[in-house]
């Protein structure tokens, strides 16, 4: 088909008619498409360089404001102040980050009245603590969980393995001995312990509102008397097993947010005290 555009007269409607012959042929179709697909690699482009630019600032921050090492001088200049010249200066470090690995902080301070350092270097995380400064030495702290029940601690003084058997029983054992505390119906303790050769076990119980506790040495027995809602009466008793005894009596009185006490206590040596406290509950 022949499209004729007009001639010298009609400039303007040649023109047109060129521009949608040029449309229809979809020739300015693809080239839209064409500069979509350029203006996509050009965004891309740009967001990449915008992308590193802000890399680049944000480590130049970085190194800004590091502050592995620290500085400072205070009246160093003492043609302005010459009688009291009172230099001071500091300069510190701080590697690593404490808590997350091995660290190093440390610092010297100078002035007229001498010079001061602080130091302190180690390895931490969340089970080993070791640290070193001079005035201490080493000092070792190692803390490890096996399991749900049970607990391994060492330090410079000594180790410490604690683990629960059960629900009602602990155990622990140390460089000293151990100890075994179990819990036997509701009123009932039991603690077998184990330290520098000695063997010392005890018992606890309530027995018909009566506390009671025995070891090697000697029983105590221990029960308190309620009388009304503000009176008690706490009676105890002490035998040992070397033959000595002694007892005592508490009465007890709560008024008007006071407390008064009177008590007293005597035992097979002929030994007693009698005496009365008189407290203010809401000091």
């Amino acid at each position: 088909m022949k499209e004729t555009f007009g001639s010298g007269t009609n400039i303007v409607e040649g023109a047109k008619q060129f521009y949608d012959t040029v449309d229809q042929s979809g020739l300015l179709k693809n080239n839209e498409k064409k500069n979509e697909n350029n203006n996509i690699e050009e965004v891309k482009t740009n967001l990449f360089k915008k992308a590193t630019e802000n890399k680049k600032i944000k480590e130049s921050n970085e190194n800004k404001d590091s502050k592995i090492i620290s500085y400072d001088f205070k009246g160093i200049n003492p043609s302005k102040n010459i009688f009291n010249y009172n230099p001071e200066a500091n300069v510190g470090f701080d590697l690593g980050k404490k808590g997350e690995g091995f660290f190093a902080t440390g610092d010297i301070d100078a002035s007229r009245r001498g010079v001061d350092t602080n130091f302190e270097a180690g390895f931490k995380n969340e089970n080993v603590d070791i640290a070193f400064k001079p005035e201490k030495g080493i000092t070792l702290d190692l803390q490890k969980q096996f399991g749900n029940n049970t607990n391994l601690n060492i330090n410079q003084s000594g180790f410490n393995v604690g683990t629960k058997l059960g629900e009602n029983t602990n155990v622990n054992v140390n460089q000293s001995g151990a100890r075994v505390d179990t819990k036997l119906g509701e009123n009932t303790n039991v603690n077998l312990g184990y330290r520098n050769g000695d063997f010392n076990p005890s018992l606890t119980t309530k027995f018909k509102e009566t506390n009671i506790a025995v070891n090697p040495d000697r029983l105590n027995l221990n029960r308190t008397f309620e009388i009304g809602d503000d009176t008690r009466i706490n009676v105890g008793g002490e035998v040992d097993f070397d033959g000595e005894s002694k007892g005592k009596i508490d009465f007890t009185k709560d008024f008007l947010n006071k407390k008064l006490q009177v008590y007293g206590g005597a035992d097979t040596k002929g030994d007693f005290e009698v005496g009365t406290k008189f407290k203010f509950l809401n000091l």
